[in-house]
């Protein structure tokens, strides 16, 4: 049997175990009452729902739809605003695909475009906003590891990929973009003396700052975060939330980042430390660990056999699909859909302005396999 046979063999396989999978589900959740209740139960129990007049987080929520009415100051309001269900049109679909996640069940999304009937594009976007929703949450059970070690399964290329080389050298090309930053870094940072004076005058300035400055400015941490968030947490207007977020950029307090994300911005102390720690961040992961060679191998096999190959740009969403099939106790169905409202609204922006960074987290804990 030829390599093509094998493979379109193990394709129709794979289709009949995924309609087979859709069938079940599809008795477990028969209407589309049922669909909601589930996506939106574990946010609910949580109390990741906030009422956007008094904060609340009790609501009656209206049957078969996601609206719900605040038990506090009686405002009807939709219950996955600013969520990653926001403006969802196939609830049904990513339900099931949550569920598949939970269960250990992977497969392309070209199979789960052609059993549940959404187009390719989004069966790639719900998986990819999971990954990223639970990559978000991979600080534990994992240990950091350069990207290059992966570099084998790449194959898929991305603006990243340098124009008329494999994928594979996109490693090569941000760790020189990286050398370049570092080296320009060491010309321009100024003195010890003058960085404790911009941490003073941070301070200083902070306490000018308007009211509404003020509240984004308390929410920015080290931890990157989207606008969208901001403007839920801050309780603010769109419009407020971005002229404030412009002024704080301006004035040194914040940083923006790709994919419309902000943090606190960096003092020069702290860029100093980064620089005088690099050298010795880039030591630790020049060589595995023991527990990491022995979970490379299975994450490198768990790609080939699901995915073929993957792109390094979104290296950082397969960690998080591994992750889950590594750890089945951890990651069932209540925490992945936390874990994806915690994230917030993921839309197609902010997914494609996103790039694995030259360090990731790869997890370490094989029990379940």
């Amino acid at each position: 049997m030829t390599e093509e046979n094998k493979q379109n063999k193990q394709r129709a396989q794979e289709k009949i175990k995924l309609i087979e999978l859709y069938r079940q589900f599809n008795g477990r959740f028969p209407t589309i009452e049922n669909v909601w209740c589930a996506l939106l139960q574990p946010a609910l129990v949580a109390m990741l729902i906030f009422c956007r007049e008094c904060q609340s987080t009790n609501f009656i929520r209206k049957v078969g739809t996601r609206k719900g009415k605040c038990q506090r100051c009686g405002l009807w309001q939709s219950l996955t605003a600013g969520g990653y269900l926001s403006n969802t049109r196939r609830p049904r679909a990513w339900l099931f695909s949550l569920n598949l996640v939970a269960e250990k069940q992977f497969f392309s999304t070209e199979l789960v475009h052609e059993v549940v009937g959404v187009s390719q594009s989004s069966a790639a976007h719900i998986f990819k906003t999971v990954g990223f929703a639970v990559g978000t949450k991979l600080d534990e059970d994992t240990e950091q590891v350069q990207s290059s070690v992966f570099k084998e399964v790449f194959c898929h290329r991305s603006r990243e990929t340098p124009k008329d080389k494999h994928p594979a050298e996109e490693e090569k090309y941000f760790e020189r973009s990286e050398n370049e930053s570092q080296a320009d870094a060491n010309v321009s940072l100024p003195s010890e003396g003058a960085a404790q004076d911009e941490v003073e005058a941070l301070k200083s300035l902070f306490a000018t700052l308007s009211e509404s400055e003020q509240k984004i400015a308390r929410l920015l941490s080290s931890t990157p975060v989207h606008a969208d968030i901001l403007t839920r947490d801050s309780g603010l207007s769109v419009p407020l939330t971005a002229s404030s977020l412009t002024f704080l950029e301006l004035a040194g307090v914040a940083a923006r980042l790709a994919g419309d994300r902000y943090v606190l911005a960096e003092t020069t102390v702290e860029k100093n430390a980064k620089l005088r720690n690099g050298a010795a961040d880039a030591n630790m992961n020049s060589e595995l660990s023991q527990s990491q060679a022995e979970v490379l191998p299975l994450f490198l096999a768990f790609c080939r056999r699901i995915f073929s190959g993957l792109s390094r740009k979104w290296l950082h969403y397969y960690l998080a699909m591994f992750s889950c099939y590594l750890d089945e106790h951890k990651w069932d169905y209540a925490a992945i859909s936390t874990a994806c409202f915690e994230a917030g609204y993921i839309g197609g922006r902010r997914l494609l302005n996103y790039v694995s960074p030259r360090f990731v987290r790869l997890p370490i804990q094989a029990s379940s396999i």
